[in-house]
């Protein structure tokens, strides 16, 4: 989705490209036309010169290859400290 295609007539004879939603200049030996493609889909297409001249184009949908980021560590804060007066008091001995 989002590729250029191009068509080249290598042929003697005049070609076009129509499709349901494209539809290029008569082509002369020699000269091309380019359609980008938005919309992934199958689109058929002739020439309406010579209507049997059929193809058919497929478009992928992009494929992501990006990952998304890690979501942020949540910060916690640090473990409150209880005291209790045998582990955080201190007796002083007399001088």
């Amino acid at each position: 989705m989002g590729d250029v295609v191009t068509w080249t007539n290598q042929d003697e004879a005049a070609h076009d490209v129509a499709g349901g939603t494209f539809r290029s200049p008569m082509l002369a030996e020699g000269q091309s036309w380019s359609f980008t493609f938005t919309q992934p889909g199958a689109f058929d297409y002739i020439c309406s010169v010579h209507p049997d001249m059929r193809a058919q184009i497929v478009v992928l949908a992009q494929e992501t290859t990006a990952q998304a980021p890690p979501p942020p560590p949540v910060r916690q804060p640090p473990p409150r400290r209880r005291c209790h007066p045998c582990c955080c008091w201190r007796a002083s001995s007399p001088p």
